[in-house]
């Protein structure tokens, strides 16, 4: 408690000509924008010679990052006021008065404390360290409280009348200053807004509460071609609902910027040339003092590019570019789509697998540009047999596959019988009438085989068969659905087994930068040695574990196995580098994903940047809002995600758009073949394009030799992995790589 200074008298001091003191200050404030700094410190200096205080210092009301209203500091005399910002909630009597008094002011501080004024109580904290006759002038414009003029003496004084009305004249040249910086800061801020809106790619239209557009941008023009003469002063969107092309309601869309403050989603909208074209739009409502809506911002971004590619990609990893029959990847969609079906309607899938006979001799004594053209007239050839619901499908340079709904196997031998028939007839070609044959093999789902890729294989295995009996001939795949099941059943046992008995382990493939071939991380592989099987594949017993519902034991023994490893590493001392981790659709949607992985990563003291989850497009694409709703979960928790085996789903880029992804996935089947197929390359191009264009990083699989990884760098792939770089690892042989791979880079740069 400060204690009073007993028997202290009050000196008069002389007072000099305020007036022309005054003048002095207003001259020297009529400065440039962002000068008034300048005429803040004349004001502190004219204060201190004038007035004779100590101390002095200017402090305006603003928002601090807790949004709370504070009293910050501006400008102060040297060894003024300690603190830059104070809290007016801790002075809510001293705010008071300031409202209610233009001077709030104490000729001996110590004393009015000692006498528990409440006022002074309160701002004693405050108060610069040695004051003790202070004069607080309030900042006040148009009604609003603004600040506060600090004038704090180190001895006791009775503050005249003059001197006052001397503070009260500062403090109007304050607020002139303040408000001169607010305007020109305002005056800024509406050149940069007004440097954004005509900058902007996007279109912006401004419309007015009744919906009426009151300014459109030069972006609103060049993408969809009308002229702001043309649309201000119309009601939104009449132009775009012209005809009737798209399903604009602005009035659900007004409901629900005033709910939540914006909407944005995907529409169609028609160009002023008749087009429609996809943009995305986001609404924004903009409100006055009152909080009443007095406009509505819209801003489009046109998908154009996005569609454009979506449809590149989405043709090339699903149609043969030769012939536009269904690739293989299209083929086992529609397969899947036909097994379902037989499943409901008690009928079967025929699946018909035709091999050219002796292909390579025509393209030999024609060229392969005639060859191309031979392909092409028997694919449309083929395309005009139809047997009801049924996909054609070229799989490679001379095979095709026809696989469709079939409710009596009899009929598939008259079927069979126009096929041959119609590749026997002459096909012109280059002049030349060329004679063809073909090896044909037929197998059925589900006698056959119980999946797409089975089923396939089996009608292969059967074409083979007609082939290697001299070719021109039809065999039937002889079924071993017995020896298969009791295979599969003993092999489902093992496997269950693997798991409580510790059979399973994980194996680590490096992942690199294609640019400079450095270390950025690894993806765990699930591998099974059994010990009479020895090591399984994991293309047999991972779909074994997805059918019999295993995966999500097994996927959850992954992300453990994967966080110790990471823990044991890390304890160790070694580098760390990102683990990949592959999950299934049923460990992603069924099970809490996201309780148990901030569990594992609290548990083993691991970083979440250092886990990384794979999905493929069938996993993202199962139920879109919820795996967004997921995904979000775990991006904010620091996880990465990455798309694996991109281009061989068919997933929607406007859904991948709302994901927060982090990386798409080249599946290796383009990677393998991008040297010889031009589809194959187009495809991973594309892709890579289209992850530049989502500000995602690409990487690739499957990368075997150094052609393969100069081709994708050239593209602008960023990562890639496969044997070409390393084999996947255990644990033990990962650090010991990882150890040789540092020291031999340490030579490299010594040398």
């Amino acid at each position: 408690m400060p204690k009073v200074h007993a028997g202290g008298s009050f000196r008069p001091v002389y007072r000099p000509n305020y007036a022309n003191a005054l003048l002095s200050v207003w001259q020297n404030a009529e400065l440039q924008p962002g000068q008034e700094s300048l005429a803040y410190a004349r004001i502190i200096e004219v204060a201190q010679h004038m007035l004779h205080v100590d101390h002095a210092s200017i402090w305006v009301l603003q928002p601090n990052e807790n949004r709370q209203t504070c009293l910050v500091l501006v400008k102060q005399s040297p060894d003024a006021a300690e603190a830059s910002s104070i809290d007016i909630a801790q002075m809510p009597l001293y705010v008071a008065q300031l409202w209610q008094d233009p001077i709030v002011a104490c000729d001996q501080v110590d004393a009015c404390v000692c006498n528990h004024e409440p006022i002074w109580e309160e701002v004693y904290p405050y108060l610069t360290k040695d004051a003790t006759s202070v004069m607080h002038v309030r900042l006040m414009a148009d009604g609003q409280l603004l600040g506060v003029l600090r004038l704090e003496m180190k001895k006791a004084h009775r503050w005249a009348e003059d001197e006052k009305i001397f503070a009260k004249l500062l403090a109007e040249q304050v607020v002139h200053l303040l408000q001169h910086e607010d305007r020109a800061r305002i005056q800024q801020e509406l050149e940069l807004i007004s440097c954004v809106f005509k900058a902007s790619r996007d279109a912006i239209v401004v419309i007015s509460n009744v919906g009426i557009v009151q300014q459109v941008n030069p972006a609103f023009t060049h993408i969809t071609g009308f002229l702001p003469e043309e649309v201000v002063g119309k009601h939104y969107p009449s132009w775009v609902n012209q005809g009737g092309q798209t399903e604009v309601n602005f009035d659900d869309i007004c409901a629900l910027v005033t709910v939540d403050g914006y909407w944005h989603g995907e529409l169609m909208q028609r160009r002023k040339d008749g087009d429609v074209q996809a943009v995305w739009q986001t609404m924004l409502s903009v409100r006055d003092a009152q909080g009443q809506i007095i406009n509505y911002i819209s801003i489009e971004t046109d998908l154009s590019a996005h569609k454009t590619a979506q449809a590149r990609v989405h043709y090339l990893s699903h149609f043969d570019s030769l012939t536009g029959m269904a690739n293989r990847q299209l083929l086992h969609l529609r397969l899947a789509e036909l097994f379902d079906k037989v499943n409901v309607e008690s009928s079967c899938v025929a699946v018909i697998y035709i091999d050219i006979d002796d292909f390579k001799k025509v393209n030999l004594s024609m060229g392969h540009a005639l060859g191309d053209q031979l392909l092409i007239t028997i694919a449309k050839r083929l395309q005009h047999v139809q047997f009801g619901e049924g996909t054609w499908a070229r799989l490679s340079a001379d095979e095709f596959v026809y696989a469709g709904l079939s409710t009596c196997k009899q009929s598939i031998t008259q079927e069979v019988e126009t096929i041959i028939a119609r590749l026997s007839e002459p096909f012109a070609v280059g002049g030349q009438h060329v004679r063809l044959t073909a090896s044909v093999g037929v197998a059925f789902y589900p006698d056959d085989a119980m999946d797409c890729e089975s089923i396939l294989k089996a009608a292969q295995s059967a074409m083979r068969a007609a082939k290697a009996a001299g070719g021109n001939d039809v065999r039937h795949y002889v079924s071993l659905m017995t020896q298969q099941a009791e295979a599969r059943l003993h092999l489902e046992v093992q496997l269950a087994r693997a798991i409580k008995e510790n059979q399973l382990m994980l194996h680590y493939q490096p992942k690199y930068a294609l640019a400079d071939a450095q270390l950025i991380g690894v993806e765990a592989l699930l591998r099974w040695h059994h010990p009479e099987l020895g090591w399984v594949a994991p293309s047999i017993f991972i779909p074994l574990a997805e059918e019999t519902g295993l995966i999500e034991e097994i996927g959850d023994w992954v992300l453990e196995e994967a966080c110790r490893q990471l823990a044991a590493w890390q304890q160790a001392g070694l580098p760390l580098v990102p683990v990949a981790i592959n999950v299934s659709a049923s460990q992603f949607i069924r099970q809490p994903i996201c309780d148990r992985i901030r569990y594992l990563l609290g548990q083993y003291q691991v970083s979440p940047t250092l886990l990384e989850l794979e999905l493929t497009e069938r996993v993202v694409m199962h139920d879109p809002m919820q795996v967004k709703e997921i995904m979000q979960r775990l991006s904010e928790l620091g996880v990465q995600l990455s798309i694996d085996d991109f281009g061989t789903g068919y997933s929607s880029l406007s859904y991948l758009q709302k994901f927060p992804l982090d990386k798409l996935k080249i599946d290796m089947s383009f990677v393998h073949n991008m040297l010889e197929s031009k589809d194959s390359a187009a495809i991973a191009r594309a892709i890579v394009q289209l992850g530049k264009s989502m500000e995602l990083t690409v990487i690739a699989e499957g990368i075997e030799t150094q052609a393969q990884q100069a081709m994708l760098a050239e593209m602008g792939c960023e990562q890639g992995q496969g044997y070409h770089f390393s084999r996947p690892l255990s644990a033990d042989a990962l650090v010991a790589f990882m150890t040789t791979s540092q020291m031999s880079a340490q030579l490299s740069v010594l040398r």
